[in-house]
């Protein structure tokens, strides 16, 4: 059930996809990425478990300083005879006077006191070479570290780039009916937010765990070879802190996909509402609007305080675990030496080795948020990457039958958007439009119009019936030889942040100037493009903001006629023109498109009376059909 401050508005409840629950499914879209940079994953890890083990050679060389060097020995209290025994410090001896130490018991034989042996002839001479090969390591380690941390962040951009070259092709490559169900601000959060922070974690928390759990099989090892009582104890203390992780990784990784999910609710509020930003001033509604930004943000840091206090709760307990450990293993080691089963270096070593082992462990207690994090990012990234694919080519596609003989065909086509007879945008409509000859659709809103358009140019698939262009089903031809041939203008013109010229060719990038200056004064743009600062070359701005209505339904048809489409749909593109202009674009279309086949959605007389056929729709179903004096007969 969500939270109260999940129900606000602008933030839908999320749905749960198919990956959740699934973390092999998760391992294999990573390991799809990480593939190809394996070795230098696994170099990056090799590295980092060098330089990070420098704790361990640094006991190593204690241990070998205390036993071999200082040589600090434990020898008994009591004399073994009444002449005395003598102790040796540093190199200088002194005669002990004999004493009559009375016993005490089981306390005064196991008591034991630590003597200085003689130490090796050049000790000092030996000090000083360990601490310039101490030196000269820890300076390699350094180096090592550097090179580690370079590959990684070039795996890390080499993984990025390829990542998002992947979601926008999939995006490119999806229905319009996928795009409107997700709204672009939610898509740029997945593609630039989400993969952006992924980067960022994604070969940091391999790498990391991977040296740590190197560190951890040394440590052990280095344990084993010490006392294999110290590594058991290190192991069961183990059992404790792996349950901690699972328990606290349940409850954080709900609350971080609640996390994103409210992220990419932010984008796209902000994408809808900066996109209106001009209706928002006109109504005088930017309190409201701050006030439901402030509710998403709000609802946002609420879930990752959460996820943060769960992250504490998880290091302070791991610490409590791993110092309770550490202390107890200093114990046991201290007693080891008591009982003269250890000497004070190996002790002091076993020390160092288990303070050493369980920084990994704290460690990987640390990244496994992190990793708790990544999983989520991945599953979103795979709704993307494995949606299916709704409008598809076919293996066996074939080129677009040019020029046309014959004509379109609609036989029973029906077309539901929410897939549910009842909401049925078509139903069951029956077309012909021969070769050379121009439809006119009309009817009230809602009709199934533009529905019928979007048809013909493939942007969706009918969910039956049939639609054929020259006898071949519309779903046999090749996309690119589609969009070629066919040319759909939107009632709302799509301008990009470019020049003008730059939209015009959009559909044909290598037109020459004169066929761009042809078309653009066929849709009568040519005239208003030479009165901008640099003409052709003018920056328009996102969407076309510095255009008219009307000078961007222009450039839109304008770029339709550059290509010379065998077919012309037009979805209701002249009621953002003037009557003048109207009457000079259908008079050049007129001219252009003759012998051309064109289906044009109108609400206009004018262009009906144009058309060699007219067609009126009314829910879906088409009431009335032939031509204008048929019809006002």
């Amino acid at each position: 059930m969500a939270k109260s401050h999940h129900n606000i508005a602008y933030r839908p409840p999320l749905e749960q996809d198919r990956w959740h629950g699934n973390p092999k499914a998760v391992m294999r879209f990573l390991g799809r990425y990480l593939r190809p940079h394996r070795y230098a994953t696994l170099g990056c890890i090799l590295l980092l478990s060098l330089f990070h083990s420098s704790g361990y050679l640094l006991a190593y060389y204690s241990k070998v300083v205390v036993d071999q060097i200082l040589v600090v020995e434990t020898a008994s209290r009591h004399p073994t005879s009444g002449t005395g025994h003598r102790s040796t410090v540093g190199s200088a001896e002194r005669p002990m006077a004999p004493t009559a130490s009375p016993r005490h018991g089981l306390v005064h034989e196991r008591a034991r006191v630590y003597f200085a042996s003689p130490r090796p002839a050049g000790a000092g001479a030996t000090l000083f070479g360990m601490f310039v090969l101490f030196v000269m390591t820890l300076c390699l380690l350094n180096v090592a570290d550097r090179v580690a941390v370079s590959l990684r962040i070039n795996v890390a951009r080499e993984i990025t780039r390829h990542l998002r070259d992947d979601l926008h092709r999939k995006v490119l490559s999806l229905s319009k009916a996928y795009h409107e169900r997700h709204p672009p601000g939610r898509l740029l959060a997945r593609i630039l937010s989400d993969v952006d922070t992924m980067r960022g974690q994604l070969t940091q928390s391999i790498v990391q765990a991977g040296h740590q759990l190197i560190m951890i099989a040394i440590g052990i090892i280095l344990l084993l070879s010490i006392d294999w009582r110290m590594a058991a104890i290190f192991i069961v203390v183990l059992i404790p802190y792996v349950c901690l992780v699972r328990f606290f990784q349940r409850r954080m990784i709900p609350v971080y996909r609640e996390t994103r999910h409210t992220n990419s609710c932010m984008y796209g509020y902000l994408a809808q509402k900066l996109d209106a930003v001009r209706a928002i001033f006109a109504y005088g509604r930017e309190a409201h609007e701050r006030l439901v930004f402030r509710r998403l943000s709000n609802s946002m840091f609420r879930d990752v305080l959460t996820h943060e206090r769960y992250s504490a709760a998880l290091n302070m307990w791991g610490g409590i675990i791993t110092s309770s450990a550490t202390l107890g293993l200093f114990l046991a080691g201290s007693n080891m030496v008591l009982e003269n089963r250890l000497t004070l270096g190996e002790m002091l070593f076993a020390y160092a080795v288990t303070s050493t082992l369980f920084a990994p462990v704290v460690g990987l207690t640390q990244i496994s948020a992190s990793i708790s994090s990544l999983f989520v990012l991945a599953q979103r990234l795979m709704q993307i990457l494995e949606e299916p694919i709704e409008v598809k080519e076919d293996p066996g596609a074939v080129p677009f039958p040019s020029p046309l003989k014959q004509g379109l065909s609609l036989r029973n086509v029906r077309f539901a958007y929410s897939g549910s007879n009842d909401s049925a945008a078509l139903r069951g409509v029956s077309l012909h439009i021969p070769v050379g000859k121009w439809l006119c659709i009309m009817g009230p809103s809602g009709s199934g119009k533009s529905t019928l358009l979007h048809l013909l140019a493939r942007l969706y698939d009918a969910q039956a019936g049939a639609i054929s262009v020259d006898g071949l089903p519309l779903a046999k031809l090749s996309f690119n030889a589609l969009r070629r041939h066919m040319s759909l203008v939107p009632q709302e013109a799509q301008i990009f942040t470019g020049s003008v010229r730059d939209n015009i060719t959009y559909g044909d990038p290598e037109a020459t100037p004169e066929e761009i200056m042809e078309a653009a004064r066929s849709a009568e743009c040519h005239d208003f493009i030479m009165q901008l600062p640099i003409q052709y070359e003018s920056l328009v701005g996102e969407r076309g903001t510095t255009l008219s209505g009307g000078q961007r339904q222009r450039i839109s048809i304008a770029r339709a006629l550059l290509t010379r489409p065998e077919v012309l749909l037009l979805d209701d593109v002249t009621s953002a023109l003037d009557a003048e202009t109207e009457r000079r674009i259908q008079e050049t279309l007129a001219v252009l498109m003759q012998g051309k086949t064109a289906v044009i959605v109108s609400q206009r007389v004018s262009m009906a009376m144009r058309c060699h056929t007219i067609c009126v729709l009314s829910g879906g179903i088409i009431t009335e059909q032939g031509t204008h004096a048929e019809l006002m007969a």
